[in-house]
């Protein structure tokens, strides 16, 4: 289905393109013969003009004759005055005309003797080249016949200003509409390839992680069963309880691909998080005192009331406490405070371990990612999907996570949620 939309969409693209280039090269047909029938009036009318008797008709013929007598001028300076004030007539002739570009122009005779000329006279197209026979007054000196060449400069740009005000900002719309539909279809073969990618690995992991949980369920009831040493019980009912916490783990990443849709697995309900957040705060100070390390805590004496899925809410608060402790230097020093502030409810989770650089901490929340290597030597290790699950739980809560971080001094996780 994927490729038949994607065919559909990039085969409407071609077809729009052709049809649009089609109509562009319309209408500058158009505009060029527009154009031509306006610099054919603007010849006839030049023609008239220049064939009597005037001021203009009379410095025209002087330039040519090189006639300075009726002038305090040199020959030079004279044909410069010539081109100017022919030049300005011409400009006023194409006004009249509806013709505002650019132009170039040379006065010749029938062997092509050039007596006027701009600079910039024969670099542009010869299409729009207009010739016009100049007799009359100027044939009657010197028995010649003169033609006028104007040629319209740049005229390539000048048609495309002439076009019709919906041809362009079509153009543009349909270099957007292509641009976007790009995007759009790499988009979707781009998540159809990490969609692929997602459902083989949460295949995979359901297969690789059920079999060891209950192993290990089972192996914690042959000891309860067969151990009389309290001690010894504690750190069973230890490993009992996170094989129990690692199947609701597993269970609920497996639920990653719904949440991510449709946050309707969630219930949120008015709940005092306080109770929990002490049962969750015992559970972390015992783990992180058998590892030899230390765990501080600050927590409410007021109730702390919230709308949330308890079991969502503290799976992510493990899951930021095991990264936590597992980033931990050898000794780990892991904080845990919980306050009120301003009709909100901030949990902040801290270590004094390894850290991380700005950029990753951007990142981490991203699905799939891991710090690369050089940062940090992957001593832990995941597949990146922990802190995504935290990010979609505490979003579906309508609250914000967020992370400060420097490299090796550790890491903040703060979590706030509107209380009710």
């Amino acid at each position: 289905m994927r490729n038949i939309i994607a065919f559909i969409l990039f085969a409407s693209l071609i077809g729009l393109g052709i049809f649009q280039y089609r109509l562009l090269r319309i209408s500058l047909f158009l505009a060029e013969i527009r154009l031509d029938e306006k610099m054919a009036s603007t010849m006839q009318m030049l023609e008239r003009d220049l064939a009597g008797e005037n001021q203009l008709t009379f410095l025209i013929n002087s330039a040519i004759a090189a006639d300075t007598s009726y002038f305090t001028l040199s020959v030079d300076s004279l044909r410069d005055a010539a081109r100017y004030f022919l030049g300005d007539f011409l400009r006023y002739n194409l006004d009249l005309n509806g013709v505002r570009a650019e132009f170039e122009f040379q006065l010749t005779d029938e062997a092509n003797r050039v007596y006027l000329r701009t600079p910039g006279y024969g670099g542009g197209d010869q299409r729009f080249t207009y010739k016009t026979a100049i007799d009359g007054y100027l044939s009657a000196f010197s028995h010649k016949h003169y033609f006028l060449h104007l040629q319209i400069a740049d005229a390539s740009r000048y048609l495309l200003l002439q076009l019709n005000t919906l041809t362009i900002p079509s153009f543009i719309f349909l270099i957007l509409i292509i641009v976007s539909s790009a995007w759009l279809i790499l988009n979707l073969y781009w998540q159809g390839n990490i969609n692929a990618v997602t459902n083989e690995f949460i295949n995979n992991l359901t297969h690789e992680l059920k079999t060891p949980v209950f192993s290990i369920a089972l192996a914690t009831r042959l000891l309860e069963s067969k151990t009389a040493d309290p001690e010894l019980r504690k750190l069973v009912d230890m490993v009992r309880l996170d094989n129990e916490k690692l199947k609701t783990h597993i269970d609920r990443v497996l639920g990653l691909a719904f949440l991510e849709k449709n946050r309707q697995i969630i219930r949120l309900e008015r709940t005092d998080m306080r109770p929990a957040l002490e049962v969750f705060a015992r559970h972390w100070k015992l783990k992180t005192e058998l590892t030899g390390g230390t765990f501080t805590q600050t927590l409410p004496e007021e109730s702390c009331i919230v709308l949330a899925d308890e079991g969502h809410l503290v799976n992510a608060l493990d899951n930021i406490m095991d990264n936590a402790l597992k980033y931990s230097s050898e000794t780990p020093e892991i904080g845990l405070k919980v306050t009120l502030e301003k009709k909100k409810l901030v949990i902040e989770i801290s270590d004094k371990g390894i850290g991380m650089e700005e950029k990753a901490a951007k990142k981490i929340f991203d699905k799939f990612y891991r710090i690369p290597e050089k940062e940090n030597l992957h001593r832990a290790k995941g597949f990146g999907l922990g802190l995504s699950y935290v990010r979609h739980v505490i979003r579906a809560h309508k609250g914000n996570i967020s992370v400060k971080s420097q490299p090796g001094e550790g890491s903040i996780f703060i979590v706030e949620l509107g209380v009710v």
